[in-house]
């Protein structure tokens, strides 16, 4: 304690988290010379268990294609009710994207289809995360890919069908034809 009456304590780390969760009371007490105590004391909430967060599937089986990638791709997922209001935020390619935790625990975020068309074929990492009142912290991660570079579009050739002008005469009819042709970019 100093001359002015303030004082300071240091709680060390191992004792801190070994509070249990909830409100702890704490208390505090001071002895004069002459042996008369003083106390003081307060309560603490101890909240040290981050929210809960689940990652739903996106585009269905986490694979964007060409024709999903042309529009708004939504991720849905799932937090604790008490987040209520809270902000989820999840990254892909450097960028961030927001959503709000509804009241019955359920959020959304938007990826719109410029976002993804930037971003070149691969697998990426997709990080969602939410901060509770108290400043915890949880990241979920999932592993999707990005298949949607018109480039690598399959194409399809098809060769001329019975005859040079692909018409089917009468003749035709009687016998099995061949329909033939070749791909590139399919796997």
């Amino acid at each position: 304690m100093d001359t002015n009456g303030n004082w300071h304590v240091t709680l060390p780390a191992a004792d801190l988290q070994q509070l249990p969760e909830g409100n702890t009371p704490l208390q505090v007490t001071a002895t004069d010379i002459a042996g008369n105590h003083g106390t003081g004391s307060f309560s603490s909430l101890v909240d040290i268990t981050p929210p809960t967060l689940t990652l739903g599937t996106i585009a269905t089986d986490d694979i964007i294609n060409i024709q999903e990638a042309q529009s708004t791709q939504t991720l849905n997922g799932t937090a604790s009710v008490s987040e209520a209001g809270r902000t989820v935020t999840v990254a892909l390619g450097g960028q961030f994207y927001t959503g709000k935790v509804g009241n019955d625990g359920n959020w959304s975020v938007d990826l719109p289809s410029h976002a993804l068309a930037s971003l070149p074929n691969g697998v990426y990492s997709l990080v969602a995360s939410l901060t509770d009142a108290t400043g915890n912290v949880t990241q979920v991660t999932k592993t999707i890919t990005l298949d949607a570079n018109s480039a690598m579009r399959p194409t399809v050739t098809v060769n001329a069908f019975v005859s040079e002008d692909n018409t089917i005469s009468a003749a035709d009819t009687k016998v099995s034809q061949i329909l033939s042709g070749s791909t590139t970019n399919v796997e």
